[in-house]
């Protein structure tokens, strides 16, 4: 018999009057006591909202977010029940998400790249005019030093050149554009690869960017891998880092560190930050420990 628990959550973005919600997962079953997972929904990507996923968990309705949410607390759950730790030693580095240049400054760079961050992923396509001063303001000093990866989200227009000009070591484009003809026509025009997140998946890309939270080994679709967080709870980037430690040897930086992009929390405070690298305090399953107790908790099934 199954028997499954949520606790609605709302993480703050750091700087921001705004909010964004998700809820953790606590499942039972005749095999182990308790398992935990999250579950973290974006609507401007498709996702259905909170309310929607609460209602399916009850019917079972197939939705990529629960499936994985569901596979992962019963792995964790088996793992608990079996003393097990889920996480292994090996170190996954990754690199610094910006999701809005304006929240940084030339000292704030400076003091990432001490910290040992020498790549970074930096979401576009709201003001190219502004996007582009901040840019040049804040990464003067490291045009030809840091490795660059832009995230368009199908919103690349022509008056993004003079940025991409600026820098010497442009690692990737993620998602361009939208269309067919108008990604071909990308990666005719500039010499370096391009990466396949949201975009369709018909597009000739070179790499792929896998949030765990949402896509199982049967969506890979080439060996050359980014795993990243889907930007939600740190349970969910446990368990994202889980899944990229399973995957093997790692080629490159990967994104799992998202945890700056809300203010800070009890279990956002459980992850140990080594440099670009980060680890789980906890004893078994995907760890988190005693934090699991004072969660609230409300019974659905």
């Amino acid at each position: 018999m199954k028997k499954i628990w949520i606790s609605p959550y709302s993480l703050k973005l750091t700087g921001k009057n705004e909010t964004r919600e998700g809820f953790l997962l606590k499942l039972q079953t005749k095999d182990f006591e308790e398992g935990f997972a999250d579950c973290f929904p974006w609507q401007n990507f498709g996702d259905p909202s909170v309310d929607q996923l609460v209602e399916w968990i009850q019917p079972e309705r197939s939705n990529p977010l629960l499936q994985r949410s569901l596979h992962f607390a019963k792995i964790d759950g088996q793992a608990r029940a079996e003393k097990k730790k889920l996480l292994s030693n090996q170190v996954i580095a990754n690199h610094y998400l910006v999701t809005d240049l304006s929240s940084l400054s030339s000292e704030s760079v400076d003091s990432i790249v001490d910290r040992g961050f020498s790549s970074f992923k930096i979401k576009l396509g709201e003001d190219s005019k502004r996007e582009t001063e901040d840019f040049k303001k804040v990464f003067a000093n490291y045009f030809e030093k840091l490795q660059f990866r832009f995230d368009f989200n199908c919103r690349f227009t022509s008056a993004y050149r003079e940025l991409i000009s600026l820098c010497k070591n442009i690692e990737f484009v993620e998602d361009p554009t939208e269309t067919s003809e108008e990604w071909e026509g990308f990666k005719s025009e500039f010499q370096f690869p391009v990466a396949m997140d949201q975009a369709l998946k018909n597009k000739n890309f070179d790499l792929q960017i896998i949030k765990p939270a949402k896509q199982s080994e049967e969506d890979y679709l080439t060996k050359d891998l980014v795993f990243t967080s889907y930007m939600d709870h740190p349970v969910g980037q446990a368990f994202a880092l889980y899944q990229a430690q399973a995957h093997g040897e790692q080629k490159r930086d990967y994104g799992l560190m998202s945890q700056h992009v809300y203010e800070a929390h009890m279990f956002s405070e459980a992850l140990v930050e080594k440099g670009n690298t980060f680890s789980v305090s906890g004893s078994y399953g995907i760890g988190f420990d005693d934090l699991w107790s004072k969660v609230e908790w409300q019974r659905i099934i």
